[in-house]
């Protein structure tokens, strides 16, 4: 069929459109199908149909598949690691998910990625706290606590003797 010559073509940007089109008609009425293809999409190899399976998904990421997308935190491809927060922006994470997401902010190299990535995790208090009392560069926590005091968030005891004893 002419679906599987599409998903099987060597060139990447004919898989992402095939992608598109499969995904807008399955987000329609077909979460099963749209869990497939975003599977798919995922496994592919390439960042553009990987990237274009995130992106399109917005609104109807499957559950099954959230844990993906903390995986890809850590892919290479800033672009990908991009629509994978716009993706977890709109799933808000859990406490233990936004604890994910402080650990990544310690290690991605991206500025604005790791920008988007800290007013998600201010959503949690545990995660503020992890965030204090963590081992990671100084710069960074000192990138995180202005963020939390500009968005006029408070911090409890327990994360302040955290910021103590870290010296920051």
């Amino acid at each position: 069929s002419r679906r599987t010559i599409a998903r099987s073509d060597p060139d990447p940007d004919v898989r992402a459109t095939a992608l598109r089109y499969g995904l807008q008609i399955s987000k329609l009425d077909r979460p099963d199908a749209v869990r497939v293809l975003l599977t798919r999409a995922l496994a592919d190899g390439s960042a553009v149909v990987c990237e274009e399976g995130i992106r399109l998904a917005e609104g109807c990421w499957p559950y099954a598949l959230r844990g993906e997308l903390f995986r890809l935190l850590e892919h290479e491809s800033r672009s990908i690691r991009e629509a994978v927060v716009d993706r977890l922006d709109e799933l808000r994470p859990s406490d233990d998910e936004c604890c994910a997401i402080v650990r990544r902010c310690g290690v991605e190299p991206d500025e604005v990625v790791r920008r988007r990535l800290m007013v998600l995790a201010t959503e949690s208090d545990l995660a503020i706290e992890t965030a204090v009392t963590m081992d990671a560069t100084t710069d960074w926590r000192i990138e995180f606590l202005d963020l939390i005091l500009r968005m006029g968030k408070r911090l409890r005891w327990p994360q302040l003797e955290g910021i103590a004893a870290k010296q920051v």
